[in-house]
């Protein structure tokens, strides 16, 4: 797995979650990253698939969690930063959005693989998981990001929709069993 690219990048994934992203990415063909900050795990996962990562994310931040660091910088700021650190990846298709509407109308090939880090609170995490479900192929692994005790609203969210769901020993990273 090669994950050097990603671990240059700003964000918070650390390298035991980075590696088992990229392994998971391998094997797939269609991903869907939900929340895709400046590029890092996408990064990640688009140097270890043969196929295609669509990232979906508003790229303004998610409210009060990324306040402070989005303070006094160009709107567009963020969205700059992410196409700048995937320009050598032609796999990687971003769709700027809200994930739920994206989710609502999305159209593309069934997912393989879905994995979720957007907005940490128990609404958005819920509703991630409901409206991206169904955009899963048979078989495919759902997994994502924040399962701690830092972020109750993911864990919350996992425990009650997603059966047999939880941790991988991959730091935060969870996921339902295939």
């Amino acid at each position: 797995m090669d994950i050097s690219k990603a671990l240059t990048l700003d964000g918070w994934m650390r390298e035991p979650e980075l590696d088992y992203l990229a392994k998971q990415a391998s094997t797939r063909k269609q991903i869907i990253e939900i929340g895709s900050w400046c590029g890092r795990s996408t990064v990640g996962m688009a140097a270890n698939t043969r196929g295609v990562v669509t990232c979906v994310d508003t790229w303004g931040g998610s409210g009060a969690e990324h306040a402070k660091i989005l303070d006094g910088k160009d709107p567009d700021w963020l969205w700059k930063q992410f196409l700048q650190n995937t320009l050598e990846f032609p796999n990687i298709q971003p769709i700027r959005g809200d994930s739920y509407t994206v989710g609502l109308h999305y159209t593309g090939p069934k997912a393989d693989m879905i994995f979720i880090d957007g907005n940490h609170t128990y609404e958005a995490v819920s509703r991630d998981i409901r409206v991206w479900l169904p955009h899963l192929a048979p078989g495919g692994l759902l997994c994502g990001h924040d399962f701690s005790s830092s972020f109750p609203g993911v864990v919350r969210a996992v425990k009650e929709l997603v059966r047999g769901a939880g941790p991988t020993g991959a730091g935060s990273i969870w996921a339902r069993p295939l």
